[in-house]
């Protein structure tokens, strides 16, 4: 029976780091004024990262005096002392870095090509850091997508950016965002947001790619609604131009009317001007508007406890790449994440007793904390309207069922009869708080209205 010993052989082998005996490889890191230099051996290099292994087999890396150099300037000492020390030890701590570093930390460690190590950085920092993750939304967002193995990472951010896009919209550096990432968003049909608001900020992204465009639009000639149009032309087909209200086409729409094909604005003028008018491109599946707690990506796909690192089974060797490491001296705007992150929304009853009054003045910010997920919204409730309603929780069939309650039927048989209400947001909580005096600023003397609080069980 064999006995293993490897804390021993992880302790020693690190102290080969910081006695400086017998190395034959200095890798200097940081920029100038942060300059370290680490004196390592080649042979534990070469055995650890295929990224070494092949610089060194390759001739990337100079020498002098029998002497091995190699400059990382793009890499921090505080994230190359972390790898360094998994190198030699096998052995990583995350606990007390800072989550700009371990998000450089995960840049560095796939360009060393240390795969074993991705997963479990991603866990962690989803885990023990979502705060800066709201943060730095699209700091995370460029990122993560800019390397195909950041799986975990990818599938956070789109989950999150679908059930609360107003953290990617209202991000100061939200123009930044990659635009492959905002296109598959633009195509997820799950998307709650206005589509009005979706036009509004594909505007805004655009206009931003190109100094041509930072002038009054009032100035604008062929040309810039031309750049523009060729900029933005693959989310024109994903936006559902004809639940645009007409005042919203005629004061957001009409101004860039050159953006759009000839036959798509005047399909959408006659729509507009035309009663019964049956539009001609009116072909997208409508957005599902379903994103209740039983569908939530982010509630579903708990993040599970990091794996332990099989240090036995190393990944295939792999050319190397220069690194392009993010360096920790990165920074980025920040914007003020929402009170939870798994916030969700969505409407109730107008009939019920508490339609326009809460039963206790301060129910919604004393209970929120240890009952409510923060989920509450009021909406007014109009006859004849074909707009979908508005929702994070409840579905367009649930949506049938309360409409068919006012109606005063126990319908199970439901199918597009919501339509015929439609359901005007007033107030939600995650965005307007839960104060009884927002409840009552936003809600009083607004009619019949329907209130949905989400309980936590």
């Amino acid at each position: 029976m064999s006995t293993q010993f490897l804390p021993y052989l992880s302790r020693d082998l690190t102290k080969l780091i910081e006695n400086k005996k017998n190395y034959d490889f200095i890798i200097n890191v940081d920029d100038e004024n942060n300059k370290k230099e680490f004196c390592v051996h080649s042979i534990i290099l070469e055995a650890r990262s295929s990224y070494f292994r092949n610089s060194l087999l390759n001739g990337f890396t100079k020498k002098e005096n029998n002497i091995y150099i190699l400059d990382l300037p793009d890499i921090s000492v505080n994230v190359f002392n972390i790898v360094i020390r998994y190198i030699y030890g096998g052995t990583i701590d995350l606990d007390r870095k800072e989550a700009l570093d371990i998000l450089n930390l995960l840049v560095v460690c796939e360009n060393f090509k240390l795969k074993e190590l991705y997963d479990y950085i991603q866990d962690y920092l989803i885990k023990h850091h979502q705060d800066w993750i709201f943060q730095n939304f699209v700091l995370t967002q460029q990122v993560s997508f800019t390397y195909s193995e950041f799986t975990k990472l990818q599938d956070y951010w789109t989950a999150i950016v679908v059930e609360q896009p107003e953290i990617l919209f209202n991000a100061t550096d939200f123009t930044s965002v990659d635009k492959d990432a905002l296109l598959s968003l633009y195509k997820n049909g799950d998307i709650c947001v206005k589509e009005s608001e979706l036009w509004d900020h594909i505007i805004c992204w655009g206009k931003a790619q190109n100094t041509k465009l930072l002038g009054e639009i009032s100035d604008w000639t062929t040309n810039e609604f031309n750049i523009l149009k060729r900029i933005i032309e693959d989310f024109i087909p994903h936006i559902w131009f004809y639940e645009i209200s007409s005042e919203d086409f005629c004061y957001k729409i009409m101004p860039y009317c050159g953006v759009l094909s000839n036959e798509l604005y005047q399909d959408l003028s006659k729509y507009h001007l035309v009663p019964n008018w049956q539009p001609i491109f009116n072909n997208l599946t409508p957005r599902k508007k379903d994103l209740s707690a039983s569908n939530s990506p982010i509630i579903t796909n708990v993040v599970k406890k990091p794996n332990i690192i099989n240090l036995s089974n190393p990944p295939p060797p792999n050319s190397p790449k220069s690194p392009n490491t993010f360096n920790s001296s990165i920074t980025s705007n920040t914007l003020n994440s929402p009170n939870s992150p798994n916030t969700l929304n969505s409407p109730s009853s107008p009939n019920s007793p508490s339609s326009n009054s809460p039963s206790s003045p301060n129910s919604y910010s004393s209970q929120s904390s240890n009952k409510f997920s923060n989920s509450f919204n009021v909406y007014s409730v109009n006859h004849l309207s074909n707009s979908p309603i508005e929702s994070k929780l409840i579905n367009s069939e649930q949506a049938a069922l309360i409409s068919s309650w006012i109606q005063g039927n126990n319908d199970t048989e439901i199918s597009n009869k919501w339509k015929v209400y439609g359901f005007k947001l007033l107030i939600r909580g995650s965005r307007d708080g839960f104060t009884s005096a927002s409840f009552h600023k936003m809600c009083d003397n607004k009619g019949p209205t329907i209130t949905i609080i989400k309980f936590l069980v």
